[in-house]
């Protein structure tokens, strides 16, 4: 399944919303409210991608009866020419919620 890419797509918001904190005077009222705008970009890139894993990970549990997961080196791979979209993905969260579905679904039966 193809990765939507919150970040990828939000980049440009998040970018100018961050020249606008780097062009106020640190901690004057304009500053807090342009860093409130930049922290709003990045809650919806988290709230995205939480809601694509969320939706994923029901899927796989749902259709499959054997899961197993590929022992991959994120750490390696997310210093790389790949790193935006290796961080993008959020590898470590989504094992997370996977395995989160897997143990409901065994308590379950």
């Amino acid at each position: 399944m193809d990765n939507p890419g919150p970040f990828a797509k939000a980049e440009k918001r998040l970018r100018r919303r961050q020249r606008r904190v780097s062009g106020r005077k640190k901690y004057s009222k304009r500053w807090r409210k342009a860093v409130q705008l930049v922290q709003n970009v990045h809650r919806d890139i988290r709230n995205q991608r939480r809601d694509f894993q969320h939706k994923l990970s029901r899927e796989i549990v749902a259709a499959n009866q054997f899961i197993a997961v590929e022992d991959w080196n994120v750490k390696g791979l997310a210093g790389g020419m790949l790193a935006k979209s290796v961080a993008d993905v959020g590898w470590s969260s989504f094992l997370n919620r996977l395995a989160y579905r897997l143990k409901a679904l065994v308590a379950n039966c």
